[in-house]
């Protein structure tokens, strides 16, 4: 929690210390090759990312289901990108949410090892350990790429 609280206030030298310390403890990412992306909620609860759960409680004009992707956003993901297809759904012409880390319709705002190693690679880089930076963001997108396409 304290990386996320740092990074907010641009201390990034805190927030990649925190960060790191939480990868000490806890460090195994889930392989999205290993999902049915073709599943409502395809991310199960309580996987090997997930370092704190956490959930909203949102009142129903929130809804996954009202809540519309903005095009740009789903086309800026590659072909052989996984997120693509574990995050979003097609509606007709519009695309919707699906990618929550505990199995179900409800927002999670828990911590995850992907978040931390994002956090952790953004601090790297910001302190110009750009090839440090490199390897947690390749360690990610490595799980995150169909096998054999990154």
């Amino acid at each position: 929690m304290l990386s996320r609280v740092y990074l907010q206030l641009h201390d990034y030298e805190s927030a990649g210390k925190y960060a790191d310390s939480c990868l000490q403890i806890k460090s195994a990412l889930l392989n999205y090759n290993t999902l049915n992306a073709a599943a409502n909620f395809p991310i199960p609860p309580l996987n090997v990312e997930v370092v704190f759960e956490g959930r909203v409680k949102t009142a129903s004009h929130l809804a996954q289901a009202r809540a519309l992707i903005n095009p740009l956003l789903y086309q800026s993901y590659v072909a052989n990108d996984w997120r693509k297809t574990v995050f979003f759904r097609a509606s007709g012409t519009n695309y919707l949410f699906k990618g929550n880390y505990h199995g179900t319709a409800t927002f999670f705002n828990g911590i995850t090892t992907a978040e931390m190693k994002l956090t952790r690679a953004e601090c790297h880089i910001r302190a110009d350990r750009v090839t440090a930076g490199l390897a947690d963001l390749n360690d990610l997108l490595l799980n995150r790429f169909k096998t054999g396409t990154y």
